[in-house]
């Protein structure tokens, strides 16, 4: 566990007083226009987009304990909220290359200007398949992102999102890990997928030591993520990164006032204060 003061004290921000991190992972940006345009018979504006995260945001606002956003569309929105909650910003470009097969994960955004838009910490997606040539690449992007946040004084968030190739099978998120501690590439928090089961949820416990480990959505159903974090917590996660499973059906009704002001006021609500209230 980092012992940089400054570092402690952000992560302490970005959780509730039991150390829980309570966050909105709202930090997708092309992605995001593609499931707003299914409902829009016009291309969705980058305007539109802003606007719908807005509305997002702000229905949680006084319930999340920090939101994870993105510079092109997030960023603009929390901005116009004036909103105080604490915010973490990513480091990679949105996507990945693809180099036979293999994705590559590559920066776009420093430390630097992550700090000067007053953002509390970092966050890096780091597409995961050890079995390939590209993984030791993959770790180099991590620990590069890493130092960098640390540089200044940000936590960094490592998040995995496991692949296959044709001819290699990913390994399971416990080996990943693994191999990816026994490199030396430690962050602060671990955001990653659901490891299987409340056992395997244990050992990724085990495997991580003291650095804490918050589950995210990995695009399934909000009750499937409900019933997920539930065993997760028991086995020992810090919290959640909740995206798609919470906000997704915002994306297909934002051309419907009506009803997306009852979607964000009700459902939205009602789903993180569930997540929230999980003990």
């Amino acid at each position: 566990m980092n012992t940089n003061t400054e570092i402690q004290k952000k992560l302490s921000a970005l959780s509730d007083a039991k150390g829980i991190f309570q966050i909105l992972a709202f930090d997708h940006r092309g992605s995001f226009k593609k499931m707003m345009q299914k409902a829009s018979e016009s291309e969705v504006t980058d305007e539109q987009a802003t606007d719908l995260k807005e509305k997002i945001i702000k229905a949680l606002s006084d319930k999340f304990t920090g939101v994870l956003i993105d510079q092109d569309y997030g960023l603009p929105a929390y901005k116009k909220l004036g909103l105080k909650v604490p915010f973490l910003l990513p480091t990679e470009k949105t996507g990945y290359t693809d180099e036979a097969g293999e994705r590559i994960t590559e920066l776009m955004y420093t430390g630097e200007s992550i700090v000067s838009e007053g953002a509390t910490a970092m966050k890096i997606l780091i597409y995961a398949n050890k079995n390939v040539d590209s993984w030791e690449k993959q770790l180099e992007t991590s620990s590069k992102a890493l130092l960098d946040a640390h540089d200044h004084d940000l936590p960094l968030f490592l998040e995995f999102v496991l692949y296959s190739t044709d001819n290699h099978p990913t390994s399971d998120i416990n080996d990943t890990l693994r191999d990816t501690v026994a490199k030396g590439v430690v962050p602060d928090v671990w955001k990653i997928p659901y490891p299987g089961s409340a056992d395997e949820s244990k050992e990724t416990t085990e495997v991580v030591g003291e650095v804490p480990w918050v589950l995210l959505t990995g695009g399934t159903t909000f009750d499937e993520f409900l019933e997920q974090y539930k065993l997760a917590y028991g086995a020992g996660a810090k919290g959640f990164v909740a995206g798609r499973a919470l906000w997704q059906e915002a994306c297909d009704i934002w051309t419907k006032p009506e009803e997306l002001d009852v979607f964000l006021n009700q459902t939205l609500v009602e789903r993180f204060e569930k997540l929230a209230s999980v003990r």
